[in-house]
């Protein structure tokens, strides 16, 4: 029975047939976090800048009509 365990838990040990995927689920976790920190962090400046660009009177005027 011992022998049974021992083998086991060599057999686990060796095994990496996952690590892969959790490497690459890790990197997921991290883009993730980094995308939703930026947006955080530079979302209300984002909003202002579009917001000034909007304000702009040259934008806000109108085009003169032709009289033809």
């Amino acid at each position: 029975m011992l022998n049974l365990v021992e083998r086991e838990l060599r057999r686990l040990w060796i095994d990496d047939g996952g690590q892969g995927l959790t490497e690459y689920a890790l990197i997921l976790g991290l883009i993730v976090l980094a995308a939703v920190g930026g947006v955080t962090l530079l979302g209300q400046s984002v909003l202002n800048l579009f917001e000034y660009v909007a304000d702009k009177e040259i934008f806000n005027a109108t085009l003169p009509v032709s009289k033809f």
